[in-house]
């Protein structure tokens, strides 16, 4: 944590992604973060800090708006409330008994 504490920016450069943990993570500890536009990526970024997957001018050209915008206490903010209203630990606790009851509920295989 005292890595993602420390850090500016992160920067999640990925060409192919499903839902990024580690972004996950960074938003949470308040980091400004930017990605690519892949995979679950804009379900966590709004489209301003999202860029084009393997367009290394739209990476640049990200990086120099967020610079730009380093007075950026509004993006933290929203990152870490983001973050903990979708994945905090109650929420995933409760899909996965969601998940486990409709398997042995609706699954015909489990039934006698």
């Amino acid at each position: 944590w005292r890595w993602l504490d420390e850090i500016d920016i992160y920067i999640q450069p990925s060409l192919s992604e499903g839902l990024p943990r580690a972004l996950i993570e960074a938003m949470g500890r308040g980091c400004i973060c930017i990605a690519s536009d892949v995979g679950g990526i804009p379900e966590l970024l709004d489209r301003q800090y999202l860029f084009k997957s393997g367009d290394y001018l739209s990476l640049y050209n990200k990086m120099c708006e967020v610079l730009g915008n380093i007075v950026c206490k509004n993006i933290l903010i929203a990152n870490r409330d983001r973050i903990i209203s979708k994945y905090n630990i109650e929420i995933l606790y409760r899909r996965k008994i969601d998940i486990f009851r409709y398997i042995i509920k609706d699954n015909k295989y489990w039934k006698n």
